[in-house]
């Protein structure tokens, strides 16, 4: 291959790929439950029991410790908005479990 498709050169893939959808019933599910239970992370900016968040929160974060094998998780919000793959992989335990 002489050039880069993205310097004139010959694509690499030609077929346009397949929508594939990673959420399944299990995600939804697991989603359906946190949101209907009107406790989206239960967290106060105030010292108090609930600073930490809700249970499905320090859920999350025991699951995260263990899937990185790490001793601390804090889930922060803009975390929680960037793992996706690994919030599907993880909600689709939560259901299951």
């Amino acid at each position: 291959m002489d050039k880069l498709a993205l310097l004139g050169g010959p694509k690499t893939i030609t077929a346009p790929f397949s929508r594939y959808n990673s959420i399944g019933k299990e995600e939804a599910d697991a989603a359906h439950a946190v949101v209907s239970s009107g406790v989206l992370s239960k967290y106060l900016g105030c010292w108090d029991p609930d600073f930490f968040g809700g249970p499905k929160v320090l859920e999350f974060e025991r699951m995260c410790e263990r899937q990185f094998g790490v001793k601390f998780q804090t889930a922060e919000m803009e975390e929680l908005r960037n793992v996706g793959e690994l919030v599907q992989l993880i909600a689709a335990k939560l259901a299951s479990a």
